[in-house]
């Protein structure tokens, strides 16, 4: 027997992915479940139907739960449509809280939900049972409510099914075949042998017992989750209907509520997370109820609802559930072995939306959204230990609820990635914050003798955590003689070997074969034509290039087309150390200490020695200053560190951190890639056209991104100065045009201390992004003005980053 896929898991993440399969035409697939179809196996059977759409930190889920929602309500068997949409009501019982509603409504009208803010009083109106004593407030989405997930997986399987698709319930699989390094086929447990060369696994919580099979290690825990329900309640008792209450999360004592005809149904993740052992776990996932996670809970919820005073609790679960390290899906193939999928950890809220784009990149070869947060590739080697694992995803479990700020760095495990600069900047006070498990230095606290004579605008609201005014120093002297920059973190792709020029020529927007040392900005394409990631190549020979890259999935995206090419691609990340070395006085700093450095050209290579350091340089600059990245291997990395800081202490030349990059790149109107654009936008709309040769005759994307060249564009990315300057955005922010209408969203902001203006990078519709048109922005509960500028706004001939400034003394 052969098939094209072979899907592990018939809850309502593989019954969906089935369905979405076949409607793009594939059904030739086998979809094998543990237990009984559909959907009663596993965290589908046990899942509260809890929806609310808006996620607090990241686009892509809301759009997930959104196209989730449509998807479910347009689900229809004998009891009516697999969704109530009874709205979702988060009340505050802090000013804290308050003010994250307040974001959170900002984030609902970025991706066009309607939310209100309510008074106590309101919250009531919508939920007679809450006491309004405690509250500060509330906000009300209408449209969230309640999935029914067992019907939705039914419906969706049964169409599956109608299409071709086979089902096979109480089966698992014993071993999964492997021909160099490819899935060949699965041996079931009932003898059958099915050929396939495509695996996915959406078995939920029991993930890993198919990561076991092929030896590998999935970074997710299923972990226990209290839920009960209550006695009957007299102020529900003349109810007739499941739920016509709004679904209401209280979130301050990690609490959420939903009606269940004359009950309530509550759920908790006010406890220590506790982990479910499948080896023992049935395959409804449900563990015996333990009343000592709830007891803190039950106090909470009848503090809310005093009508729970009458109540008890009726019955009470304790349901299996995967939580992953950084709490989001993981959604994708595994670097190995080839062939093997994964579509797990989603909740019901996002479960359709998370299926249908792993069906369009199964299909169509990439999704319609940005995967990029979801990839299962995201935590390369760092993030596969167990500890690792586990302690993050804990911290995933008890932070569900929390308020975090978007650049809250994770509390452990810390110092697990570090270049050898790490001590130094130590000792010079760096704040560090974290991402990709690297150590990133926000600030340092040895540059707040330049505050001495300089005035930084201050911050209010949550654009002033996580910062300092020595934030604004460090931008001031960047510009005014130079910095020192930490890039070791940057992903860093070798690619070598006779076809390694053809490689790059196929997936590059540009041309790669120019000549050795030399260097190129350009884009890779998605075959739709829009922006996959944004690359320098650089010429090392004749046949050795070097990338600069954004993530890993760059390096497998580099992997994957030069499968069968004779070339070698090395994913050098943290292979070589990086500074970068930009101001007006860099090359007086080179010239003190005696460096061995050839005259390169803008975008130039070349090879040579700081003092007695071997270095590799790349003449390029991110902040818009002359200078070069200066690149060696980690074993130099304190040396070159001591020479480059101590000779340019006394030139003025500074360390600098994450912020004030951020401002010194927004002032230049350089795009960040997963910030401000993604795979979502084509190169025109993001102001990225320069990354892109048209008449280059062939590459990824190509003929889609001339189509696209052809009609003018619904939106673009441009630079906003917002008129108050003590307002930052932190990206997410709605903008609206004068007349009220909302018109786009802001993805990142900084204050540009060289030109005095508070900056965005915001999407607008077309029709208001022109230079000077005023739109409005709101920040919280606050509009302000806003203009859209010509960029960029600081140096708009680039003359500074290409050739050396004479520095007045």
């Amino acid at each position: 027997m052969r098939r094209d896929i072979v899907i592990v898991g018939a809850g309502i993440v593989g019954s969906a992915l089935a369905y979405h399969l076949a409607r793009l035409g594939v059904t030739n697939i086998t979809v094998i479940e543990r237990g009984a179809l559909f959907g009663t196996s596993g965290s589908t059977g046990h899942a509260p139907g809890v929806v609310f759409r808006v996620h607090s930190s990241s686009r892509l889920m809301t759009e997930m739960a959104k196209y989730s929602v449509e998807l479910y309500r347009s689900l229809i068997d004998d009891l009516g449509s697999c969704f109530l949409p009874v709205g979702g009501l988060e009340v505050a019982t802090s000013p804290e809280r308050l003010g994250f509603l307040y974001r959170k409504a900002d984030l609902a009208s970025s991706s066009g939900l309607e939310a209100t803010v309510l008074t106590p009083i309101e919250c009531t109106e919508l939920f007679p049972l809450i006491d309004p004593r405690p509250l500060y407030g509330g906000l009300f989405v209408p449209g969230d409510g309640l999935a029914k997930a067992v019907r939705a997986a039914t419906v969706m399987g049964r169409a599956a099914e109608q299409a071709g698709v086979e089902f096979r319930d109480r089966t698992s699989i014993r071993e999964v075949l492997i021909d160099r390094g490819t899935v060949s086929g699965v041996r079931l447990s009932d003898g059958t042998t099915i050929e396939t060369r495509l695996l996915v696994c959406c078995n939920g919580i029991w993930a890993q017992e198919l990561g076991d099979v092929l030896g590998l290690r999935l970074p997710l825990v299923p972990l226990q989750h209290p839920f009960v329900w209550t006695t009957p309640l007299s102020l529900l008792s003349s109810e007739t209907s499941e739920a016509r209450l709004p679904v209401v999360r209280h979130q301050d004592r990690s609490l959420y509520f939903r009606q269940v005809g004359k009950q309530l149904g509550i759920g908790s993740y006010r406890h220590e997370p506790v982990r479910a052992d499948t080896r023992s776990l049935p395959t409804d996932a449900i563990v015996d109820f333990d009343p000592a996670l709830f007891r803190h809970s039950w106090v909470d919820a009848v503090t809310l609802i005093p009508a729970l005073t009458e109540a008890q609790i009726e019955r009470g679960i304790n349901g299996a559930f995967v939580f992953t390290p950084d709490g989001m899906p993981l959604i994708g193939p595994l670097e190995k072995p080839r062939g093997f999928w994964i579509v797990n950890g989603l909740w019901i809220t996002h479960a359709a939306g998370g299926a249908k784009a792993a069906a369009e990149w199964i299909v169509e070869g990439v999704p319609s959204w940005d995967l990029r947060e979801c990839d299962p590739r995201r935590f390369e080697q760092y993030g596969l230990s167990r500890s690792f694992i586990d302690v993050r995803s804990f911290q995933a479990y008890r932070e569900v609820y929390d308020i975090v700020h978007p650049l809250q760095p994770p509390a452990a495990p810390r110092q697990l990635r570090t270049s050898p600069f790490y001590l130094r900047q130590q000792d010079a006070g760096a704040v560090f914050l974290e991402a990709a498990g690297w150590e990133r230095p926000q600030w340092f606290e040895s540059n707040r003798f330049l505050l001495k004579e300089l005035e930084i605008p201050r911050r209010h609201s949550w654009a002033a955590q996580f910062w300092s005014p020595i934030v604004g120093a460090e931008h001031l002297q960047a510009r005014e003689a130079g910095c020192i920059y930490d890039l070791s973190p940057l992903v860093r792709v070798e690619v070598v070997g006779r076809d390694a020029t053809a490689l790059l020529q196929r997936l590059s927007a540009r041309d790669v074969d120019v000549p050795v040392g030399r260097m190129i900005y350009a884009l890779f394409l998605t075959p739709r034509g829009t922006v996959l990631s944004d690359v320098t190549i650089a010429r090392v020979s004749a046949d050795r290039y070097l990338i600069g890259g954004n993530a890993v999935r760059d390096v497998q995206w580099i992997r994957d087309h030069g499968r069968d090419m004779q070339v070698l691609v090395h994913d050098m990340s943290g292979q070589f150390c990086c500074l970068g070395l930009w101001g007006p006085r860099i090359s007086e700093l080179l010239h003190g200490i005696g460096a061995e450095i050839p005259p390169l050209p803008y975008f130039g290579v070349g090879s040579g020695f700081i003092a007695d350091v071997p270095v590799l340089l790349l003449r390029l600059s991110f902040i818009g200053e002359y200078g070069y990245e200066v690149l060696t291997t980690p074993d130099y990395g304190l040396r070159l560190w001591d020479l480059l800081s101590s000779a340019g202490r006394a030139l003025g030349i500074v360390p600098i951190g994450r912020g004030a990059f951020e401002g010194l790149r927004l002032e230049k109107g350089f795009r960040l890639y997963g910030r401000d654009v993604w795979a979502e936008h084509d190169p025109f709309s993001a102001g990225l056209e320069h990354g892109v040769e048209l008449d280059k005759p062939d590459f990824v994307g190509r003929d889609a991104v001339c189509r696209i060249r052809e009609s003018p564009p619904t939106r673009r990315l441009v630079c906003l100065e917002i008129e108050d300057p003590e307002t930052v955005l932190i990206g997410g922010e709605p903008v609206f045009s004068e007349s009220g209408t909302r018109v786009g969203f802001s993805t990142s902001g900084a204050f540009g201390h060289s030109v005095g203006k508070s900056l965005a990078f915001a999407w607008l519709a077309a029709s208001e992004a022109d230079p000077g048109t005023t739109v409005r922005v709101r920040q919280f509960r606050h509009e302000v003005s806003a203009r859209v500028l010509g960029e960029p706004a600081f140096d708009p001939t680039h003359d500074r980053m290409r050739a050396p400034r004479q520095v007045r003394r």
